[in-house]
């Protein structure tokens, strides 16, 4: 089914959710698209790793295009990962404790996003283009996308 057909076909309100991996450029793009279109961002946005630890919103962006008005939910998703090391955090500075409780709140941050899939309407995820696209971060977000049948689209960044 082509995308203007799945749009006329839908209601007027998207979930449009932002999935990939930790540091990927979910945010930046989310924010992008808040910013040219409701002038608000949706999170923020670090070089530490799992910045984005919990499901960030931006309600009632308004798209139009060709005739067809949605009213878009931007859902910021926390960066997916297959392991969670502390170690990482440190690296940028935090202390152990602080790395500690980090790593704890992105393990959640994971697994919050992954159920969250039923909610999402669409899914753009978002690849490191300098990266291999085929990791096991990648064939898992899309491999539930796939199974719960919901439509995405690959965004390659950086």
């Amino acid at each position: 089914m082509s995308w203007r057909l799945w749009l006329k076909s839908k209601p007027k309100s998207i979930n449009l959710g932002f999935y990939g991996e930790v540091n990927a450029g979910k945010t930046t793009l989310a924010n992008k698209i808040g910013v040219d279109w409701a002038d608000q961002e949706v999170g923020v946005v670090s070089e530490i790793p799992h910045e984005t630890r919990t499901i960030q919103k931006l309600e009632k962006v308004n798209f139009s295009s060709n005739g067809t008005d949605l009213d878009l939910t931007l859902i910021d998703m926390p960066g997916i990962a297959s392991s969670v090391n502390p170690k990482e955090f440190m690296k940028h500075g935090l202390t152990a404790g602080e790395a500690m409780q980090r790593a704890k709140e992105a393990t959640r941050g994971i697994v919050e996003a992954i159920k969250f899939l039923e909610n999402v309407d669409v899914a753009l995820v978002v690849i490191d283009a300098a990266k291999s696209p085929f990791d096991q971060v990648n064939f898992t977000i899309i491999g539930n996308l796939e199974h719960q049948k919901k439509p995405f689209i690959l965004v390659p960044n950086k």
